[in-house]
């Protein structure tokens, strides 16, 4: 999808966004603002929230760590690896053999209409929830609860769901927020019982190949970096690097730099 699309999409899940200096920017919590496309750049003092917006600040990315408050910690693949990224060149033999496992088990797709795997989504929350033991309980996830699938139906509208189905099963997703020239991996989330299909691998082979197929994506985000070294070490088996990001934050309506030596170095998770 356009970052246009992106952006509409995002209005239409009722998240508070307004276009100022040629920039969109979201009000996380009343007052204080953020771009409204991650990890947009918006250089120093050009572009900023409405007035009334900014109250008590913003933030944003900026290109260079002399212009920065503090740094975010992501993992990035540049635009680079995303066209030469095929399984045959990953360095690890083990991920190459759990991807063509995980394409052996599993069907991959973008799902358009998630209601009608209400219950396998239902299913891999909890299962989520369970296996990683924080977050919501695995009862938040009940199908008579309607606040969780709320949000799974707002995600939706701007947002690929690209699922993993084996056994006649949905078992795994993850939402790519596709932006323009950017796109983010959020929401990975699998099934415990089929975690051996190696779903995950599967759908994420089934990204790399369609980016690379529709050209023009310029960076690839993948969460931050953790204490979980085996959750780092499985995004670099993909080819993805941890990089400093610079951003600044302005306080006061914009008119106070956050002053560097209380800047925070940040994992974006």
């Amino acid at each position: 999808m356009t970052k246009e699309e992106y952006v509409e999409g995002k209005i239409k899940a009722g998240h508070i966004l307004h276009e100022n200096d040629g920039v969109w920017w979201e009000t996380t919590r009343k007052g204080y603002c953020k771009p409204a496309v991650k990890y947009e750049i918006v250089r120093p003092r050009a572009a900023k929230p409405a007035f009334a917006k900014r109250i008590i600040g913003y933030n944003h990315r900026v290109e260079h760590m002399n212009q920065a408050s503090g740094y975010w910690q992501p993992f990035l693949m540049k635009e680079e690896g995303i066209n030469s990224w095929s399984l045959d060149n990953l360095s690890s033999g083990n991920r190459r053999r759990r991807i063509r496992k995980g394409l052996r088990n599993c069907t991959v797709e973008v799902v358009k209409d998630i209601h009608q795997y209400k219950e396998d989504i239902s299913r891999i929350l909890k299962s989520t929830a369970i296996r990683n033991g924080h977050g919501f309980p695995p009862e938040y996830y009940d199908m008579e609860k309607k606040e969780w699938w709320e949000v799974i139906e707002k995600v939706a509208l701007y947002t690929e769901f690209w699922c993993a189905f084996s056994e006649g099963k949905l078992i795994a997703y993850i939402c790519l927020h596709v932006m323009g020239e950017r796109v983010v991996v959020d929401g990975v989330k699998s099934d415990t019982d089929f975690l051996s299909n190696c779903p995950i691998d599967a759908i994420l082979h089934g990204i790399m190949t369609s980016l690379k197929e529709r050209g023009g994506i310029k960076e690839m985000w993948y969460g931050g970096k953790s204490s979980r070294k085996t959750l780092d070490d499985y995004k670099e088996s993909y080819g993805f690097e941890v990089v400093k990001v610079p951003y600044t934050i302005r306080l006061g309506a914009g008119l106070i730099k956050y002053p560097k030596f209380m800047g925070r170095n940040l994992t974006d998770k």
